[in-house]
């Protein structure tokens, strides 16, 4: 299944006044590549930022085009380079088929497919011949219209009830696996 949220870059969400990214760069601007390295997230911008000295040109391509930069110095460290720009990772919410959900149809059919899901997955429980739920009710009731006897009865009843309940065990099993390998940092959930 895919992510529900993912990170596309990092998001200007202020800039520091009298350094390079004030001039070039405007708030809600989004950071996509940093000297032609790719930036998924926060980290990957900070590890290519502490590579930077002051001086050294910084090419940025951005959701407004390519920008260039002179990096200026850190205030807290001079030999280090520094653009001046406060940052955010920039989250894209989409649905389960990947589609954008902020757009109308993508919200639409995002939340037509939930409504269907839950919809169908608690008709599909209350149909199931256990008895705490309708199907298990609905499913005594045939067996006692079909006087099979106490003895066979009892047989066919558990039988069934045992063998449902085996079966919803076994559906389940790969839920666990995946959240125990979760757990462990075995697998990826």
């Amino acid at each position: 299944m895919p992510d529900l949220m993912q990170t596309e870059g990092v998001k200007v969400v202020d800039l520091m006044e009298d350094y390079p990214a004030e001039k070039a760069l405007t708030e809600n601007t989004v950071i996509h590549q940093f000297n032609g390295k790719s930036i998924e997230d926060f980290e990957d911008f900070m590890n290519e930022s502490k590579k930077i000295n002051p001086g050294d040109e910084v090419t940025l391509n951005t959701s407004e085009g390519s920008v260039t930069l002179i990096a200026a110095e850190n205030p807290e460290d001079e030999s280090k380079g520094y653009l001046g720009v406060y940052l955010t990772e920039n989250i894209v919410y989409t649905g389960l088929g990947g589609e954008d959900v902020v757009s109308a149809l993508g919200f639409s059919a995002n939340t037509l497919f939930w409504v269907f899901f839950f919809n169908f997955n608690i008709a599909l429980v209350n149909w199931v011949t256990l008895l705490p739920f309708d199907g298990g009710r609905m499913y005594k009731e045939v067996l006692d219209l079909l006087n099979l006897g106490e003895k066979n009865y009892e047989r066919v009843f558990w039988g069934t009830q045992t063998m449902i309940g085996l079966l919803f065990f076994v559906n389940v099993l790969p839920l666990f696996e995946s959240l125990i390998g979760f757990m462990l940092n075995l697998s990826p959930l």
